[in-house]
């Protein structure tokens, strides 16, 4: 069992006294997890030339090899970059780069899909004449065979790429990715998911689900440092993909590793750092309770619906999907009332961050709720009792 008052001592939130509830928007880094990277930011800028020259190619290697297997991913595939935002951007650049969309072409996206990954789409279409196809999904959902006949149905002959979320971020609603995927490969799309959300979230297979491109993030529920993620590809489109920032890796004539490999394992001087404690912070979850990260998620996943159930019962505020879709984080549809002002006197005054989205559907404030390890069922009992105050 999660020991989560022991647990949080390794947050920065148990001197501070904070009640964290929105791990979902930027995660947060274990104490161990942010030492380890100071250590190899200290060795890096001790010498320079001997750390980017020496340990970088190892630890690059190393950690991408570890996140290929922790998503069961092809490992010849998967490549780290800073976060699932890149992976969007890395995937569209390429495809337009090699004509892939032309004008009358279709890209569709949802209406639960992220903006800045929504954006992406709607930038391609503008520079090469494609058209974005939006589906308009439902809020609150009944459940995931709506989301899904909704998606397939939205596909035509001109549909060059789908993409959709794994994890919607403002819904918190757990796609039915497999069928989904299944849906577009039997109709010939050539689908991007975003999986911003997904890592520590819920359990991933990569090499199963067998989607055209899958993109991820470290820093959310995997705790690991911001500048955290990865992009996994499948083997038609590797000769295709390019980092958003070409270098040395590029006419590297060394035979190994592949060349899409050097490509995206250097993209110029920088702090690689986040990337090369991915190992420390599985391990860090090692730490907190037998079976490491799988435990501590279904742990988090018990937590948040007893957290949403406090919700409902102190504010008669109702939950907007189904726990069959529901992970580690759960939203709420607010009443009328200054939800902007309702979250500022949350974090003055009983010193609370939480996840109000103002307006964030249809004209309706969204509170969304999370759990990690660091939380208890009295943040939650607090929380609704803080709003209640309000």
């Amino acid at each position: 069992m999660l020991d989560r008052s022991a647990a949080l001592q390794f947050w920065p939130f148990a001197e501070q006294g904070v009640i964290y509830l929105n791990h979902g928007s930027f995660g947060a880094v274990p104490k161990p997890v942010h030492a380890a990277q100071q250590a190899l930011q200290q060795q890096l800028y001790a010498n320079p030339m001997d750390f980017l020259t020496g340990p970088h190619t190892e630890l690059m290697s190393a950690n991408r090899l570890h996140i290929a297997a922790l998503t069961q991913a092809d490992p010849q595939g998967l490549v780290l970059l800073s976060g699932a935002t890149e992976g969007v951007n890395t995937v569209f650049s390429s495809l337009q780069a090699h004509g892939h969309f032309q004008p009358g072409d279709e890209i569709l996206i949802t209406s639960h899909g992220y903006n800045a990954c929504n954006n992406v789409a709607r930038e391609v279409a503008l520079r090469t004449g494609a058209q974005v196809v939006e589906v308009q999904l439902p809020f609150p959902i009944e459940d995931a065979a709506q989301i899904r006949a909704l998606i397939s149905a939205a596909v035509t002959d001109k549909t060059k790429l789908a993409m959709i979320d794994h994890i919607s971020s403002i819904q918190a609603a757990i796609y039915p990715i497999a069928d989904i995927v299944a849906d577009m490969k039997a109709k010939g799309v050539p689908i991007l998911v975003d999986g911003a959300h997904a890592l520590g979230q819920v359990p991933l297979n990569l090499t199963a689900l067998d989607a055209d491109f899958y993109t991820g993030n470290c820093h959310k529920w995997f705790c690991a440092p911001v500048g955290a993620g990865f992009l996994s590809i499948a083997p038609r489109w590797r000769e295709v993909m390019r980092p958003l920032i070409l270098s040395h890796g590029y006419n590297d004539p060394a035979p190994q590793p592949t060349r899409l490999l050097k490509m995206f394992g250097w993209t110029g001087t920088k702090d690689y750092s986040a990337q090369f404690v991915l190992r420390e912070t599985s391990a860090f979850f090692d730490t907190l309770m037998p079976g490491g990260l799988e435990s501590v998620r279904a742990s988090n996943c018990a937590l948040v619906r007893e957290g949403a159930q406090i919700v409902e019962d102190e504010l008669g505020w109702q939950r907007t999907v189904p726990d069959s879709m529901s992970g580690t984080m759960i939203s709420f549809l607010m009443p009328p009332g200054d939800a902007a002002l309702l979250k500022q006197r949350l974090r003055q005054e009983h010193n609370m961050v939480t996840q109000i989205v103002v307006n964030g559907w249809n004209n309706q404030s969204v509170l969304r709720i999370s759990a990690h390890a660091y939380n208890q069922r009295s943040d939650y009992e607090k929380l609704a009792a803080g709003i209640r105050q309000i």
